[in-house]
């Protein structure tokens, strides 16, 4: 019988049945609907600079992106809305959208009258970021929502959600005491990490809610509210653990935990500070022990007891162990184990020119024509600039010569020089030789080895007084 169909057009029939086979499978791989990229956002919080009295917020920069789906032809056009619902609890309270007027380019109104505050979003090409301007947000403890939808130009739709929040991650700024001691007693000491504080503060936690533990450890979070034992991050601890020092009690009362030190000698210790979000930094403090052994001790300051900052403290004694030395803020303390002599030196690096002026010029002339004598021993110490034992004119040019640059440093002087408190000038007149050490015979705890401090060429004193 005659076929009226030959070989290759069967053939490429049944290729085309295939084929069509085919590409409506591939089709129906493809996604129908935009795809849309959303995701959550931590937001970094900062002080609000319009409330003094604390407040956090956030600047929020919401983004989001999307693509046409595979099968729609129409336009490369995305139209958005965009929903946000500023406390999470299930309301909206602020609408972007597309299908608003381009008129509409504020929140100060409810456009299409659905109850939310709107304005007008761009809609945006295949893949292009959408951006929704800035604003700002208070730092709470919830999470925000926002609901992003997509549509294309054949009406089919995407939507996702996401979450924002205001966080605070930036650590508290620590500030402690840098030198404490403690007195033992049977061979051990209680303290409160909250003791150690001088003024530390945090960008959002207000100073009298911030919270002081030992050594970076962190109480029980689910027990912050009662008074517990812990250790590590965190961790249950026991009575037991905490009497032979190996945990910490957490005293909510007082926002600070308390730890028992066994001590042998000096110890460094860190004292932690953390905000309400657990922000934590640590300071160091020495800490040295009264019981059991001796020590000495005092104070550095100016003649009117203003503590000086960065002073050297040389200790020497024919004893183990020492010489030491170590830089103080004001208050100096050395630990001693056995009976010796110990002699203390302060000294102090500084720059020669700060504190002095042309009115210690204008003094030190005075002096030396008659007009107007220095009077304090310490006056007279700060005007030996070249420390030969007497005021003259070689003192007057070396002074005038570091005021006007010529030099840096004097030529046989340093820059700051002590005199023990407890010296009494045989001769007011003539202080020279005033002793710059003090020497004491320690079998106990010796405290009050106190020293004024004296800058070399300051004459009026405005050393003291500069910030």
């Amino acid at each position: 019988m005659f076929n009226p169909f030959p070989l290759y057009a069967k053939l490429s029939f049944l290729h085309l049945l295939f084929f069509s086979h085919s590409y409506e499978s591939n089709i129906g791989l493809l996604p129908k609907n935009p795809i849309i990229t959303c995701n959550d956002l931590i937001v970094a919080s900062n002080p609000n600079p319009t409330n003094p009295l604390g407040g956090c917020e956030g600047k929020v920069n919401l983004k989001a992106s999307a693509v046409k789906g595979g099968d729609c032809t129409k336009g490369e056009v995305l139209y958005w809305e965009v929903l946000i619902d500023k406390d999470g609890d299930g309301s909206m309270d602020i609408e972007y959208s597309s299908q608003l007027p381009r008129s509409d380019d504020n929140l100060s109104n409810d456009t299409n009258g659905n109850g939310l505050l709107d304005a007008f979003i761009a809609p945006t090409t295949d893949g292009q970021e959408l951006i929704i301007p800035q604003f700002v947000t208070a730092m709470t403890e919830k999470n925000h929502k926002v609901r992003w939808t997509v549509t294309d130009g054949c009406s089919n739709t995407s939507s996702c959600t996401t979450t924002y929040k205001i966080k605070d991650k930036k650590a508290p700024t620590p500030y402690c005491v840098s030198l404490a001691t403690a007195l033992l007693e049977d061979g051990k000491t209680e303290l409160f990490a909250i003791d150690f504080n001088k003024g530390s503060f945090d960008n959002c936690t207000t100073q009298n809610e911030l919270l002081y533990t030992f050594n970076n450890e962190r109480p029980v979070l689910s027990k912050i509210k009662d008074v517990h034992f812990f250790k590590g991050k965190s961790i249950d601890a026991t009575e037991e653990e905490y009497n032979t020092g190996q945990a910490q009690k957490w005293l909510p009362q007082s926002r600070s935990s308390s730890k028992i030190f066994i001590p042998i000698g000096e110890l460094e210790m860190h004292m932690s500070v953390w905000d309400k979000e657990y922000n934590t930094d640590f300071c160091k403090v020495t800490l040295w022990y009264e019981g059991g052994f001796g020590s000495i001790s005092g104070k550095i300051t100016s003649k009117s007891l203003i503590p000086i900052e960065d002073v050297k403290v040389v200790v020497e004694a024919n004893v183990s162990e020492f010489p030491q030395n170590r830089i103080f803020d004001g208050t100096y303390y050395f630990g001693t184990r056995e009976t010796a002599d110990y002699t203390i030196k302060p000294s102090k690096s500084d720059d020669y020119t700060k504190g002095i002026n042309t009115m210690d010029l204008v003094l030190l002339q005075e002096h030396l024509s008659g007009k107007k004598k220095l009077t304090t021993p310490e006056q007279l110490i700060a005007a030996d600039i070249n420390n030969d034992g007497k005021i003259s004119n070689s003192d007057y040019f070396e002074l005038k010569r570091l005021i006007l640059g010529m030099i840096d440093k004097f030529s046989n002087n340093t820059s700051w020089t002590f005199v023990p408190k407890s010296y009494v000038y045989p001769d007011a007149t003539n202080p020279f030789s005033a002793p710059r050490s003090i020497t004491v015979n320690v079998a106990n705890n010796v405290k009050n080895l106190d020293f004024i401090g004296i800058k070399i060429g300051d004459l009026d004193g405005s050393i003291f007084s500069m910030p």
